[in-house]
C-alpha cells in the first residue's frame, strides 16, 4: 500500500490510478538512469556527452548503444555525411 493512502484514506478509491502513476515513474526512472537510479548524473550528462575541448584537442561523445555507425556532418565537410565517421574509443 502506498504511504499516501495511509495518510489520506479518502484517496483509496484512486489506488489503482496512483499505483499506475508510481509504476510509470519507476519505469521512466529506470529508462533514464538504469541501475544507478541517479537522476543527478542523467541531468548532468551534457557535461560528458557532446563536444568538449581538452588540453590535447577536442572530444565528441554520443550515447547511441544500438547504432552501427555514426558520422559527424556539417559545413566543415560540405555536408557530406559519410566523410567523417566517428570511431569508438
Amino acid at each position: 500500500m502506498l504511504k499516501i493512502l495511509e495518510n489520506y484514506p479518502y484517496l483509496q478509491p484512486f489506488e489503482d490510478d496512483l499505483n499506475l502513476r508510481v509504476d510509470n515513474y519507476k519505469g521512466k526512472l529506470w529508462q533514464l538512469t538504469g541501475e544507478s537510479g541517479n537522476l543527478y548524473d542523467f541531468a548532468n550528462a551534457h557535461k560528458y556527452y557532446g563536444f568538449h575541448h581538452l588540453e590535447n584537442g577536442w572530444v565528441y561523445r554520443e550515447w547511441a548503444p544500438a547504432a552501427d555507425e555514426l558520422y559527424l556532418t556539417g559545413d566543415f565537410n560540405d555536408w557530406h555525411w559519410t566523410d567523417t565517421p566517428l570511431t569508438r574509443t
